[in-house]
């Protein structure tokens, strides 16, 4: 009776209004009939091979069919609804006002913001999101919702102070006289623990930029972020091969694979990167040119290839002959900055894990000594300053890169004596050489 009075007082009061998307509905009994597509191939960075998964059996004591053989692709097939059922509500997601100010203070404007400054980037980000399909949850002038937003993140996440701005009388005046005015800034607070409070709130946007910011990512990866990133001089286009933007970008898919679901079961990793590559060329931050003429639309003559199983030379050549030109205009530059920095923490806290890899060459770790080792090492990083990103030592970030490296075999699991969980390194990463090229190729995704 307590709890059923408990759920009338709460039905009974006002809360506000709630907003409820339901993503597109689809036939269960549709995807269970329809044959399932073979899996996405992910690059391994840890072999630099190509894995795919295998049907195999199971043995099993506790079979929901009464059997002791369990097959495989069956709990493929559940696992896949799973995924199915998060991606699509992932997709639905409402963003709210506190989601946007903590997204873009932690991307675009981690050393603070006029408020002013964010205001006008409110309305950016609300179109950019709008554009790419996903809903607004918050309505009314964006003054009025910025200072919302803020008052509910409150001040052990966001300082807002009067600061006093000197600025000259304009060009147009020959007078040196200077006026000071006194303006508001925002700036995070990204000391320990309360950054991962701030990025709990951003990390609703992750999806909305997540695959142009795993290609801005592989972008870097290829080009090299000094050359890129902070090469003012560099102005003239730079090009790379489309194919190693590719499979740049499906590393960073699969070290990231236990964060995020980066293609629907039913759908193919390839063809979601090609799109995101059209995002960027569409904005401009890139340029898709083919080398080869005569075909009026060499994407369609892909598409016919992908789906018809018609793999000639020609269309491999149409494959090969694709580059990708990065427009180097600083605008466009700002613009892959930010990218990046959407899953610059997350790359950050893998780094850090793969490089604390090298204290296992000695002897074995129990796994929650390992996670507690690593995580002691970023904070001290964070707290003399070295950590580019302060949220990069989330203990659910380094419990995850344990994790693929785990499904990577370059760790292994069993337990001692004392029937103590130990991490092991496997054949061939306990030689230090071994080792160092796995490290430089993650940390060839760190800016």
């Amino acid at each position: 009776m307590m709890a059923l009075r408990g759920i009338y007082d709460v039905l009974k009061h006002n809360y506000g209004h709630v907003k409820v998307d339901f993503a597109q509905p689809f036939s269960l009994k549709e995807y269970l009939e329809a044959p399932q597509a073979p899996a996405t191939p992910v690059s391994d960075i840890a072999t630099s091979g190509i894995c795919k998964s295998k049907v195999k059996r199971a043995g099993s004591d506790n079979s929901l069919y009464g059997t002791d053989i369990v097959v495989e692709d069956t709990r493929q097939l559940v696992k896949g609804l799973a995924e199915h059922i998060v991606y699509d509500s992932v997709h639905v997601n409402t963003i709210m006002s506190t989601n946007i100010v903590a997204f873009l203070l932690l991307t675009k404007f981690r050393e603070g913001i006029p408020f002013n400054t964010l205001v006008k980037e409110l309305d950016k980000m609300k179109e950019g999101i709008a554009s790419r399909g996903y809903s607004i949850g918050f309505t009314g002038t964006s003054t009025a919702i910025v200072h919302h937003a803020i008052r509910l993140l409150g001040g052990n996440l966001i300082r807002v102070e009067n600061v006093v701005v000197t600025s000259s009388t304009g060009p147009d005046v020959i007078s040196n006289e200077k006026s000071n005015k006194e303006k508001e800034f925002v700036t995070p607070l990204l000391s320990l623990p309360n950054v991962f409070e701030l990025s709990y709130y951003s990390n609703t946007l992750i999806s909305v930029f997540l695959m142009e910011s795993v290609l801005a990512n592989a972008i870097i990866a290829e080009c090299g972020s000094t050359q890129l990133m902070f090469n003012t001089c560099h102005s003239s286009p730079l090009s790379i091969c489309k194919d190693r933007l590719l499979t740049r970008a499906m590393q960073l898919c699969d070290l990231l694979q236990f964060e995020f679901i980066f293609a629907p079961p039913c759908g193919n990793l390839t063809n979601v990167i090609n799109d995101a590559i059209e995002e960027l060329a569409v904005k401009g931050v890139i340029t898709v040119k083919d080398s080869i003429t005569g075909f009026k639309d060499q994407r369609w003559v892909r598409q016919l290839a992908a789906t018809t199983g018609w793999e000639s030379d020609e269309s491999d050549s149409v494959n090969n002959s694709e580059t990708i030109e990065i427009n180097m205009s600083s605008e466009n530059k700002k613009q892959l900055q930010f990218l990046q920095c959407v899953l610059g923490p997350l790359i950050e806290g893998y780094w850090l894990s793969v490089c604390n890899l090298v204290r296992l060459l000695d002897m074995d770790v129990d796994d929650n000594t390992y996670i507690r080792m690593v995580n002691m090492y970023a904070k001290e990083r964070v707290e003399k300053g070295f950590a580019v990103f302060s949220e990069s030592c989330s203990m659910d970030t380094l419990r995850n890169a344990v994790k693929v490296f785990l499904h990577w075999k370059v760790l292994c699991t069993y337990y001692d004596a004392e029937n103590i969980k130990m991490l092991q390194l496997k054949e061939p990463y306990r030689d230090e050489a071994k080792l160092s090229v796995l490290i430089d190729k993650i940390e060839v995704f760190r800016v």
